[in-house]
């Protein structure tokens, strides 16, 4: 669904604190209060400055995670790239940045939950609903 305008989505996920972040072999979650992001494909967290603190790379690689520093940060925005590629980002209160592109590699790059809505990005397709 190319330019669907989700912002309905998206903007109620500012202001809410992340309660706890989720690390599984082949994937990655943050859940806040009544929502999720759920990260299957690549990403980047960014500190302050900009730099690169963590990204997604083959779990049996990896010596240590710095994802977890977002546990207890509140969501400053969340944007979205909204035509392919499709790039999550959100900002966290402490200068923080988390990055989440499409990679069309033909798996589900990310999801998000809020409350009854749902977005779901894989490569080039992006799905948006309501339970």
């Amino acid at each position: 669904m190319a330019d669907e305008n989700i912002d309905y989505i998206l903007t109620p996920i500012s202001g809410r604190q992340v309660t706890q972040v989720i690390i599984e072999p082949w994937s990655v979650r943050l859940l806040l209060d009544h929502c999720h992001v759920h990260v299957e494909g690549d990403w980047k967290l960014l500190d302050a400055d900009g730099k690169v603190i963590d990204q997604s790379i083959d779990f049996g690689q990896r010596t240590e995670f710095q994802l977890w520093r977002v546990a207890g940060q509140v969501v400053k925005s969340v944007e979205l790239i909204n035509r392919p590629p499709y790039c999550l980002t959100i900002r966290f209160e402490n200068g923080f940045m988390m990055d989440i592109p499409a990679d069309f590699d033909g798996y589900e790059d990310w999801s998000l939950g809020v409350d009854n809505n749902h977005v779901v990005c894989n490569g080039d397709i992006l799905s948006v609903w309501s339970t």
